[in-house]
C-alpha cells in the first residue's frame, strides 16, 4: 500500500523565522536533525504535525509553482 504522506513542511521541527535567505530557496531549518532541509523532502520518524498549517501550506504552494 503506497501512502502520501505530508512534506517535511507541514512538521512542527521545520522552521524559517530568521533564515531569510534559505526560506527565499524554500528551505528551513529541522529542529530535530539539526540541519537545514527542503521544504519537499519526505518526512522522517520525527515527523510532529505542526498546529499553523495555513502559512505553511502557502509555503509550500509558493515553491511549488517557482519549480513548475
Amino acid at each position: 500500500m503506497n501512502r502520501i504522506h505530508d512534506p517535511c513542511v507541514m512538521c512542527r521541527r521545520f522552521s524559517i523565522v530568521g533564515r531569510t535567505e534559505e526560506a527565499a530557496q524554500g528551505r528551513g531549518y529541522c529542529d530535530g536533525w539539526e540541519e537545514v532541509k527542503a521544504w519537499n523532502d519526505q518526512p522522517c520518524v520525527l515527523f510532529l504535525r505542526a498546529r499553523d498549517e495555513a502559512p505553511r501550506r502557502a509555503f509550500a504552494e509558493k515553491h511549488s509553482k517557482e519549480k513548475a
